[in-house]
């Protein structure tokens, strides 16, 4: 494992400086990866290859010489990060040159504008995974709303959910087992000016052992280790894959604030009791996921690479695995449901939408307040020609992760009748105890579905 890249503070955010001066950002980045999504797959990542190559333009540069691994010449680093920066980025150890030109031994992730620096991908014992899809998916769904005193990161590696979280947080702290991965966080936060977030070597809660916390994050690994592999920590999560996930839910109370929230984003096999999920509808393919695991060691990808990725799937079926999920566990969210949320929906999972989920009391706590239907839902209904609608669909004007709700006639005259009213209680008073006690039921729904809303 090569060594880690040194420098101080000041030299490290001069470096960012840099990047920012030569347009190297996550939205230009963005721009040239857009190109190749009207290509077929086949050819998309061929195209974006040559495209950086043909390029002189210095951002180009710097994403061939730290993140694709295609070396450019003196010249061209030169170019891409000015005199001073590319004297301090050999000096460092961040670039250095090979026969075939000068590149990064180490690779550059961009994140929502930050700059994380991390290992190639390789399975050894220490290395430092970077940033991908789940890791923008799981800082979507767990970036607050409102300012919190203190986040954890647990599992933190290079440290890229720590540092976006500092942006909301007064205080964030990471921790990690991998001591190769807390002294990569600590550049990235250097690299990113970041000065509130701390990070701590030890495994899982145990460096921050008696400290609550408003939010916690966590990506625990959740490969299945066969039983004629060697344990890699930062990636086999246990036998079926998902027991380090369920371990790292079953502790998260005790580190929470009275209010907090923690989000554990996971493929699992079941997701633990009591616990909210939000549950990716597209079942992940077992022979699929396999391949992609063990194409991580397998070079080249031939025929024992099959062999290894069947040997997985016949490993997955011993362990009784029928289907796995990618899920986003909840703690402190919700109300313990299971929700199976699909395509758009899932990818573009908000922390407002996972707010929304925690209703706060019940209808009958709710007697002086007046209800109104949530801006812009909608309802639909269908049915066959001449025939009368029976049943309608009622959609969140929010998008509400709960299933849309169908209802009667006589659901939709409750809707008109308690939106008209100065209160719930007023305009629920003349009904027995019995048609109150449904009809609050039913109100209660309404709001946890979305449809309703208490002022």
């Amino acid at each position: 494992m090569m060594a880690i890249p040194q420098g101080r503070a000041e030299q490290w955010r001069a470096l960012a400086d840099r990047f920012r001066a030569i347009g190297l950002t996550s939205e230009w980045v963005e721009r040239q990866e857009s190109v190749v999504g009207r290509f077929p797959a086949a050819f998309a990542a061929d195209w974006l290859r040559v495209q950086y190559a043909v390029s002189e333009e210095p951002a180009a540069l710097a994403l061939r010489l730290l993140a694709r691994d295609e070396p450019v010449s003196r010249p061209q680093a030169v170019a891409a990060l000015g005199e001073e920066c590319f004297a301090f980025a050999a000096a460092s150890g961040l670039i250095e040159e090979t026969p075939r030109g000068w590149r990064s031994p180490v690779r550059l992730f961009l994140l929502d504008s930050l700059y994380i620096l991390a290992d190639r991908p390789e399975q050894t014992a220490d290395n430092v995974m970077g940033v991908g899809t789940t890791t923008a998916l799981l800082v979507r769904a767990s970036y607050p709303v409102e300012r919190v005193r203190t986040a954890l990161d647990l599992g933190c590696g290079s440290g890229a959910l720590a540092l976006v979280l500092a942006r909301a947080a007064d205080r964030v702290v990471g921790t990690d087992l991998n001591a190769r991965a807390i002294a990569f966080a600590r550049i990235n936060a250097m690299l990113n000016a970041i000065t509130n977030a701390e990070f701590r070597v030890g495994d899982w809660y145990a460096p921050v052992e008696g400290e609550r916390f408003d939010l916690i994050v966590s990506q625990p690994p959740f490969i299945p280790l066969r039983d004629d592999q060697e344990k890699v920590v930062y990636l086999h999560g246990g036998r079926r894959g998902d027991e380090m996930a369920h371990l790292v839910v079953s502790r998260m109370p005790e580190y929470l604030t009275a209010n907090g929230i923690g989000f554990v984003l996971a493929d699992v096999v079941t997701v633990p009791v009591g616990v909210t999920a939000l549950v990716s509808a597209e079942v992940v393919d077992l022979e699929v996921d396999a391949a992609i695991y063990c194409a991580q060691a397998e070079r080249p990808r031939d025929r024992r690479w099959w062999e290894e990725a069947h040997r997985t799937v016949e490993h997955l079926r011993r362990c009784g695995v029928k289907e796995v999920r990618l899920s986003l566990l909840l703690v402190g969210a919700g109300g313990g449901e299971q929700l199976t949320v699909a395509g758009d929906r899932w990818a573009g999972l908000d922390r407002a939408a996972i707010d929304a989920l925690g209703v706060v009391g019940s209808a009958g706590d709710w007697l002086d307040q007046r209800a109104r239907i949530v801006a812009g839902t909608t309802m639909e209904g269908a049915c066959p020609l001449g025939e009368k609608v029976r049943l309608w669909t009622l959609r969140s004007g929010r998008g509400s992760l709960r299933t849309n709700l169908q209802v009667g006639d006589g659901i939709l005259d409750l809707i008109r009748w308690v939106t008209r009213g100065e209160t719930l209680g007023a305009c629920l008073a003349a009904l027995s105890a019995d048609d109150r006690e449904k009809a609050l039921g039913v109100i209660g729904d309404l709001v946890r579905h979305g449809v309703l809303e208490m002022v």
